[in-house]
């Protein structure tokens, strides 16, 4: 028997759809890491060591943010699928290869594992810079001092509000020292090609779940300039992270500072 094909004209998918005869299925099948993607990550974790923050860091965050009265938890994305827009979840031997390439070239880097949201108190909330800043308020699980420097400057800017995107980040773990002391533009010409500036957001996820899980606090006194706006044209950094808390600025894309660089990511 020949192979039959149904084809339905669309007016009539309307109508059977009306009548209760056909229904609309919007299901995402669950997907199961793949074995590449298992073995990508073996591979991170042998080559960043404690410089690998994937799952198991990020829940180690928030077991010390428990024990301090904090009642967090995050949803940490399916590496090795897919996020909503298509993006891979996932590593590249590339990447990895670059980036342990990168310790010869005095770029010392670090896995950060970036979740999709957060749960506090049962209410499910985007990672943002102002949710995490006012979900630590005063307290620091951590360590001594605040998480966060007390500031309320960008409190209603769309940087500040900008959910972090799910995923993996490969940042350095300091600023490139030949990026200090440049304009915003001169700083991308000393960026690589498969190299680029973080989100005003991954800067302070990145950051503060390196202090979480390893008690080192990261650009303890320079700032990453990240490619995030603010509403007034100026251009956003993240760092000088002291027991004052890590504080958040901005500068016009034509000023050089000494204390200003890049932490480029892969």
């Amino acid at each position: 028997m020949a192979e039959q094909i149904l084809r339905i004209k669309p007016a009539d998918v309307v109508k059977l759809i009306k009548q209760g005869d056909m229904a609309v299925v919007d299901k995402q099948p669950i997907l199961e890491p793949t074995r590449a993607a298992n073995g990508q990550l073996e591979k991170a974790k042998a080559l960043f060591g404690e410089n690998f923050l994937g799952e198991e860091a990020i829940h180690a965050m928030e077991a010390k943010c428990q024990a301090a009265g904090i009642s967090v938890s995050f949803e940490i994305p399916q590496i090795g699928n897919f996020d909503s827009t298509g993006l891979s979840l996932a590593l590249s031997d590339e990447a990895l290869e670059a980036s342990k390439a990168d310790e010869t070239k005095g770029k010392a880097r670090f896995l950060a594992l970036r979740p999709s949201f957060m749960i506090v108190e049962g209410e499910k909330k985007p990672v943002t810079i102002t949710t995490l800043r006012d979900l630590f308020g005063d307290k620091n699980p951590f360590g001594n001092g605040r998480i966060f420097y007390n500031q309320t400057w960008y409190n209603n800017e769309d940087f500040a509000q900008e959910q972090l995107k799910p995923g993996i980040g490969l940042p350095t773990r300091n600023v490139i020292r030949k990026t200090l002391g440049k304009t915003w533009n001169d700083q991308e010409q000393v960026l690589e090609k498969d190299e680029w500036r973080r989100e005003a957001t991954e800067a302070v996820w990145d950051t503060i779940l390196y202090y979480a899980v390893n008690g080192k606090r990261l650009l303890e006194k320079t700032y990453d300039w990240t490619r995030r706006r603010t509403s007034d044209g100026y251009l956003v950094c993240v760092g000088v992270f002291d027991s004052d808390g890590l504080r958040v600025g901005n500068w016009y894309p034509g000023y050089s500072y000494s204390d200003l660089g890049v932490c480029p990511s892969r």
